[in-house]
């Protein structure tokens, strides 16, 4: 039997760094564009969002996905529009790591297991952790990416939970987490840090983001 991907347990595909814009487009089109690399100009009729609240968003994401071991990568702000969204973080896949690392055959086998459970957990926090921390810096709920945010989790929750009661106190004992980390002293200072820069920057790459992190932490 074929060792079961993340994909067949309800794990969605791992987010990765958007491409730059192409190299050979006209030259009247290229002074369109922004020199950020990744970032596009957002389209007329696009409703612009607080990019501040969108950078706390994406910091929310990247420092709570460092701290629980996923690997992390560049993150942006502003309009793109391959993705079609104002804010990216690159970060990996807990728990397709963890079943490229353990000898799983089934799937029953992976939702038995307690260190996928564990890795499975770690994915619905961080990708939770990016509203948890956009609603604390508003203080009020988070609205713009939550939802999608939230299908993502409750994705990775349901193979997990036979009924309906138990998927939702599983579900809201991932989202406490979420807020916990997230308002924890020091992750909320790296946070705000990394929220800061990245809305004035519009661009932070990997070792942008964690000097910028772990100075925040220690100062």
């Amino acid at each position: 039997m074929t060792r079961p991907k993340a994909a067949d347990v309800g794990s969605p595909p791992p987010v990765s760094e958007d491409e730059s814009d192409q190299p050979h487009a006209p030259r009247r089109a290229r002074r369109r564009r922004s020199r950020v690399p990744g970032v596009s100009p957002r389209p007329s009729n696009a409703a612009r969002p607080d990019l501040t609240a969108v950078a706390h968003h994406e910091a929310g994401h990247w420092v709570v996905a460092r701290l629980l071991g996923s690997n992390v990568g560049m993150i942006e702000v502003g309009w793109d529009h391959v993705t079609e969204s104002w804010g990216r973080t690159a970060r990996g896949d807990i728990p397709d790591l963890y079943l490229k690392s353990h000898q799983i055959r089934t799937v029953e086998e992976a939702l038995g297991d307690p260190g996928y459970r564990d890795a499975v957990e770690r994915q619905a926090t961080l990708t939770l952790a990016g509203p948890a921390a956009e609603a604390q810096y508003l203080n009020r709920r988070a609205l713009r990416g939550a939802r999608t945010d939230l299908v993502q989790a409750r994705l990775l929750l349901v193979p997990f939970n036979n009924h309906q009661r138990a998927f939702d106190a599983h579900l809201r004992r991932i989202r406490r987490r979420a807020r916990i980390l997230v308002r924890a002293t020091e992750n909320w200072i790296a946070i705000m840090a990394v929220a800061q820069a990245v809305g004035r920057r519009k661009h932070l790459d990997l070792a942008q983001a964690i000097r910028i992190a772990d100075t925040a932490r220690v100062s």
